[in-house]
């Protein structure tokens, strides 16, 4: 005799159009999903096989606080691997990944993370001065050059220029393969064909050998001595049994790190800076906070509390991930649902964060909201929740208001194309190309 499943409705489109939707167009396609099913809904992906995603507080608590040994999120990751590597934090579970978050965890937290905030503001104030004043320039090719040299500093303690340009053209590189469709190839396997110069995929592999050669290299040359960058934390760090890390290990963090690091914060810094421009109150408003600082410095943003409002509306609206996962690892029962074993649960941050219940009017760009209350882990989660959250929320959150306070404290901004126009790079959700104009204030 079977076993009983309770799954919810979700659209009945192809699997192949649903996944079509969830790469090309997936804000408008979540939304319609939720005004029709509201949560929860199964989706068909390619590739992923049941998915049931959830945007209610009770059933993510559940999914985050939930058995480790049965929801598996680096299996809920898996389609990452051949980009990130078998040893990828993401895409580990249980005791490893545990051991592993440990090393990996004093980096982005407390009075190591705050060291790192005068370089953040050095290296904005670097790139700023190469923006043409008075004419449009798009604003984001430079925020992700400042998000990723901070990204290569605290990484790798890069210093000297030449270096840091061979690590940037090698990642851009990469990165050039998770544009548009090419993030539908490096995602689904059906695709990953490798006939050498004539496919996608084959030009991201050879991209990949020269990126690993040269990581592989770098740790051949790296000082022993200890230092403050990641590398130089992961070459010396020992486990409890006295072992260390081995190179693959070291290289699949080090990549994991640069692309988690350096796409997120540029890309919610572009949908703040949007943000600002389509609504001129907030931005007049957050001005005058800011002008009303006399000594400017990393320790002054914890006096800041429309900064920080304003960060945290931009993340609402506009998360950098739109879900995160867990895969079953047998039947399991979520807020009533009983699932069976394989089944992907997926807490949609996208959706929660839209939820009118817990946001009023949720199109509407008003920081307000986080001065007015306080809200838990299961309604704002930018960076997913429990065991699994992402070790760098706090470094993100610190360098995003940093680097926005620093351009907005020099600059008036005003967007030259106001159209949106959403794209996919990778696993997050910009806001397209935006051409900006500033002025010195």
């Amino acid at each position: 005799m079977s076993k009983k499943y309770d799954y919810p409705k979700g659209p009945r489109m192809p699997s192949f159009v649903q996944t079509f939707h969830w790469f090309f167009r997936v804000y408008p396609f979540l939304t319609r999903c939720a005004e029709r099913f509201s949560s929860p809904i199964r989706l068909k992906f390619l590739g992923f096989g049941k998915v049931v995603m959830f945007s209610d507080p009770q059933s993510i608590r559940e999914i985050f606080l939930g058995d480790t040994n049965v929801l598996f999120a680096g299996e809920g990751n898996s389609l990452l691997e051949p980009f990130l590597g078998k040893n990828s934090l993401l895409i580990l579970d249980q005791e490893r990944h545990l051991r592993e978050r440990r090393l990996l965890l004093p980096p982005f937290h407390g009075e190591r993370m705050r060291h790192y905030g005068q370089f953040m503001q050095d290296i904005s104030e670097k790139i700023m001065d190469k923006w043409p004043v008075g004419k449009p320039f798009a604003v984001d090719n430079y925020l992700q050059e400042i998000s990723l040299e901070v990204i290569l500093r605290v990484v790798f303690g890069i210093e000297d220029q030449q270096k840091f340009v061979t690590y940037k053209k090698a990642i851009l590189a990469l990165l050039r393969h998770m544009d548009g469709f090419g993030a539908l190839v490096l995602f689904l396997p059906v695709l990953q064909k490798d006939l050498g110069r004539f496919s996608r995929w084959g030009r991201f592999q050879n991209d990949m050998r020269k990126f690993n050669d040269l990581i592989y290299e770098e740790l051949k040359g790296h000082s022993t001595e200890s230092g403050e960058d990641i590398l130089s934390l992961l070459i010396n760090a020992t486990y409890e049994d006295g072992s260390k890390m081995q190179p693959p290990e070291i290289r699949d963090q080090l990549l994991t790190a640069l692309l988690a690091g350096h796409e997120t914060t540029a890309t919610a810094l572009a949908w703040a800076l949007y943000w600002l421009d389509k609504t001129p109150r907030v931005y007049q408003k957050l001005c005058e906070e800011l002008d009303s600082v006399d000594e400017w410095d990393a320790k002054t943003l914890s006096r800041l509390p429309y900064l920080d409002a304003v960060c945290k509306e931009t993340l609402r609206l506009n998360p950098v991930i739109p879900i995160v996962a867990r895969r079953l690892q047998q039947d399991y029962t979520v807020n009533g649902y009983h699932l069976s074993k394989g089944t992907l649960v997926a807490p949609c941050i996208f959706l929660t964060h839209h939820r009118e219940d817990l946001y009023p009017n949720p199109q509407e760009f008003r920081p307000e909201r986080f001065i007015e209350r306080k809200y838990s882990p299961y309604e704002f989660l930018p960076f997913g929740g429990g065991v699994r959250k992402c070790i760098g929320a706090a470094f993100a959150t610190y360098e995003m208001k940093l680097v926005l306070a620093t351009i907005l404290r020099r600059f008036s901004i005003k967007l030259k194309n106001t159209k949106l126009k959403m794209k996919r790079r990778s696993v997050v959700i910009t806001p397209g190309k935006l051409q900006l104009v500033v002025h010195e204030r």
